[in-house]
């Protein structure tokens, strides 16, 4: 009888990263769409909102380097 690969379970740091990478992505193409379509008053608190924005974005991506970095 084989031994079970225990690589086979779910890796939910792997999935962690991948959500992490979709907010961030859907962060920016948010923000394009609102400051290509409407400019810079659409945004919700104007220039505080987009930066506000922005460190969402880096949030996420930081965190999903930060969880690829952990050991398994």
């Amino acid at each position: 009888m084989a031994t079970p690969n225990p690589h086979l379970t779910t890796d939910h740091s792997a999935v962690s990263v991948i959500v992490m990478y979709i907010i961030a992505i859907t962060f920016v193409a948010c923000d394009v769409l609102v400051l290509g379509f409407k400019g810079l008053d659409a945004m919700p608190f104007g220039i505080y909102g987009l930066i506000g924005s922005f460190l969402f974005i880096l949030a996420a991506v930081a965190m999903a380097q930060f969880v690829k970095r952990q050991p398994h």
